[in-house]
């Protein structure tokens, strides 16, 4: 009597690994707050920046209001200044 062959097992399939190494540099800054509105009063202006009324010294997000005027506000993140101005 003759024994049948084992079928032979296959071999071992060592998994596929990849490496994806991504390219960072600074985080783009974050988008400029939306001027909507101005309530200039020479003594207390306010701004209404992202549907948030702001005096100057407040912030919206990551920027500083530093100065209002009729139809502008300016805005100061990390030493970069940005002037919203209001629409025509």
């Amino acid at each position: 009597m003759s024994v049948p062959p084992v079928p032979a097992s296959p071999a071992p399939v060592a998994a596929a690994t990849q490496t994806v190494v991504i390219a960072s540099g600074p985080p783009p800054p974050p988008p400029l707050p939306k001027l909507q509105g101005i309530f200039y009063r020479p003594e207390r202006p306010a701004a209404l920046l992202n549907g948030r009324t702001v005096l100057v010294g407040g912030t919206r997000g990551e920027y500083r209001v530093v100065a209002i005027s009729q139809q502008s506000v300016t805005v100061v993140r990390a030493g970069q200044t940005n002037v919203l101005n209001m629409p025509d």
